[in-house]
Order: structure tokens, then C-alpha cells, then sequence
């Protein structure tokens, strides 16, 4: 067994295990927001463009019952001129108004669908814009904690430079408390 000598050791190695595995947790945590961030852009892309391509058609529906709207009102006019003579309105034209009535019907009914879809897909696209500003506030502040690790444990600027930055601060501690053994004894 060693005598003691009166000698003080000063243990300067500086744990850098943690400091790497907090910084790569935190790099880990930056990807996987920007990932999270590039999907939602994509389904926003997505429901964007179903959204548009649901108000063409939206808009079509409506041209569309216009004009059934206004051929029905023709024919309907038509129709009263004739009883208003005392003429019997033609079979054909009455079955006629009874088919552009109820067309007019289904496609007032589709619109109505169509336009409670459009308005879903409004709010789909808000919630999305809203989950995205939330996401990218979240990846500024995680990429800022990112720089600012990487700067509290030494600059990391590649792969392995904050180990190396730690581990030169970790042997210039061991050369001073080296220096400091030769002070004390």
C-alpha cells in the first residue's frame, strides 16, 4: 500500500459522454421536428390542392344549377303563358319541368354538400397552417438550444469537434492541475 505523502491530487478529466449525448438528443430532437414540418407541408400541399380542385368544381355545381335554374324558369314562364290563354300545356313540356325541377334539386343538394366540404377543408387548412407556425416556433427554439449546447460544449461545428473541443479543455485542466501539484508541493 502507497504511503501518503502529503501530496494533493487534483482529478481535472472532464465527463464528456453527457455533454455529447445532450447535444446529439437535441440534434435528434431539431430532425425530427423538421421532418414532422416537411410531412405536414406536403398533406397541406395535398389538402391545398383537393381544395382546389373541390372549389372548381363547386364552381361548376353552380354554373351548372344556373343554368337548369334558368331553363326551368323559361320553360316554367312558358308554361303559365300557355294556361294563361286557356291552352292546355303540352304533356312533354310539363314532364319536362317536372325532370329540370328535380334535377335542380339534386344539384342544389350536391352544392350544399360540396360547399360544406369546401368550408371542412378551410378549416383543415388552418388547423394545418396553425400546426405548422407551432412546428417552425418549435424549430427555431430547438435549433437555437442546438447552438447554444454547441457552443457551451465547444463549438461543434462537425461530427465529433465538440468531443475533440471537450477533450483539449479536458487535458489543458490536467496540465494545470499538474501545475498546481507542483505549486502545493
Amino acid at each position: 500500500m502507497p504511503q501518503a505523502d502529503g501530496s494533493i491530487i487534483i482529478d481535472t478529466r472532464i465527463n464528456n459522454k453527457g455533454a455529447e449525448a445532450d447535444l446529439k438528443l437535441l440534434q435528434a430532437k431539431v430532425k425530427s421536428t423538421a421532418q414532422q414540418i416537411s410531412a405536414l407541408e406536403k398533406s397541406y400541399t395535398s389538402a391545398f390542392q383537393k381544395r382546389s380542385v373541390l372549389g372548381e368544381s363547386l364552381k361548376q355545381a353552380r354554373a351548372d344549377a344556373s343554368a337548369t335554374a334558368r331553363e326551368l324558369s323559361r320553360l316554367n314562364t312558358a308554361l303559365d303563358a300557355q294556361r294563361g290563354a286557356g291552352l292546355t300545356p303540352a304533356v312533354e313540356d310539363m314532364k319536362r319541368s317536372d325532370r329540370l325541377a328535380a334535377t335542380l334539386e339534386k344539384q342544389k343538394a350536391k352544392i350544399q354538400e360540396m360547399s360544406r366540404e369546401y368550408r371542412q377543408q378551410k378549416k383543415l387548412l388552418d388547423t394545418m397552417q396553425d400546426q405548422h407556425t407551432a412546428l417552425t416556433a418549435r424549430l427555431e427554439q430547438e435549433q437555437a438550444a442546438v447552438q447554444k449546447a454547441s457552443v457551451a460544449y465547444g463549438g461543434k461545428k462537425d461530427k465529433g469537434s465538440a468531443a475533440k473541443q471537450i477533450s483539449a479543455a479536458s487535458k489543458a485542466m490536467q496540465r494545470f492541475g499538474s501545475r498546481m501539484r507542483e505549486i502545493v508541493s
